[in-house]
């Protein structure tokens, strides 16, 4: 394998093994938003920290992947785009539609 393809390919591993770990966990093991933020002390995470972090969590999974890859790891569109298995055209939508969805689920939160 090429160097240039090896780092992709490795993202693309990590994406898929995490899919199968939540899928796998999905029924098994879910715990309620509810005790995830229960969990955490005040020492951790801000308030503000804390509420971004549920209404990221409250996304569905086809919004959540492209946003953490995109806003939080960095990659461009095209790049995401790749690493989902989607056109740029529809990673670009879900990443807008994602980032909607999140602005409305962190205010529903409390913040702006």
């Amino acid at each position: 394998m090429e160097e240039s393809h090896i780092l992709p390919w490795l993202i693309r591993t990590a994406v898929n093994i995490a899919k199968n770990t939540v899928k796998a966990h999905e029924h098994s093991r879910t715990v309620p938003l509810d005790e995830l933020d229960n969990a955490l002390t005040d020492d951790e995470l801000t308030l503000a920290e804390r509420a971004a972090m549920r209404a990221m969590l409250s996304l569905d999974e086809r919004y959540r992947l492209p946003l953490i890859l995109h806003l939080v790891q960095g990659y461009t569109i095209i790049e995401t785009a790749r690493l989902i298995g989607k056109g740029m055209n529809t990673t670009a939508s879900l990443i807008r539609r994602g980032r909607k969805l999140l602005q409305k689920a962190y205010e529903k939160e409390g913040f702006r």
